[in-house]
């Protein structure tokens, strides 16, 4: 009973996730983050894991950015969602 109280957490933080939506996907020179709160921190990665940008904005200008494949990750409260966007 004890190991089940992770497996709890874990459809906690898969509820949330799925409230937070990164969108339009692709894009081409900005992108919104919806379902997060103000405190949330946004984050903008690369695929090699850099971290290119970071704030609490909720629409992000990535017109600056090649395009490919980014990942968005959202820390809101503890509660971490990652979005895979495509930039045009």
């Amino acid at each position: 009973l004890l190991e089940q109280a992770p497996q709890a957490t874990t459809l906690k933080e898969e509820s949330q996730e799925g409230t937070i939506e990164v969108y339009p996907n692709p894009a081409e020179e900005t992108i919104n983050i919806r379902g997060a709160s103000n405190r949330a921190e946004v984050e903008v990665f690369d695929m090699q894991g850099n971290r290119l940008m970071s704030g609490t904005e909720k629409q992000i200008n990535i017109g600056h950015l090649s395009p490919g494949n980014y990942v968005v990750r959202i820390n809101d409260d503890g509660i971490v969602t990652s979005r895979i966007i495509i930039k045009k």
